[in-house]
């Protein structure tokens, strides 16, 4: 039970984070909180988009992670190992999915000084 607590801490830490940032966006590009790159860093327009859309992203990540670890827990899965080489792949996953979905959505919908298309 223990593995399944660690794995719902760091699955809620993922869908609070994406829904503060969600509910109470930054309102200006800053370098402390938000979705933090070059791309999103262009304009306010990208800024507040990515925030929005990376957030989104992180609530659906967080859901899954939790489903992972119940999937493991009933499936009587209970090697500590195990569960600590899966969450952490799971963590670097579901980053690398919000920074690479999120990245694409502005490549698809601000140019290259991140002003809106038209």
């Amino acid at each position: 039970m223990d593995l399944l607590f660690a794995n719902g801490i760091i699955a809620l830490v993922f869908v609070l984070g994406g829904f503060i940032t969600l509910l109470f966006p930054p309102k200006e590009i800053n370098s402390l909180y938000g979705y933090r790159t070059s791309r999103s860093m262009k304009s306010k327009e990208a800024w507040k988009a990515a925030n929005r859309y990376a957030s989104k992203i992180m609530i659906l990540g967080g859901i899954d992670l939790l489903l992972l670890g119940l999937i493991l827990y009933w499936a009587g899965i209970h090697n500590d190992k195990i569960w600590g080489i899966l969450t952490i792949i799971s963590v670097i996953s579901i980053s690398v999915i919000i920074y690479l979905l999120t990245e694409n959505y502005l490549i698809e919908n601000f140019d290259e000084e991140g002003k809106p298309n038209q």
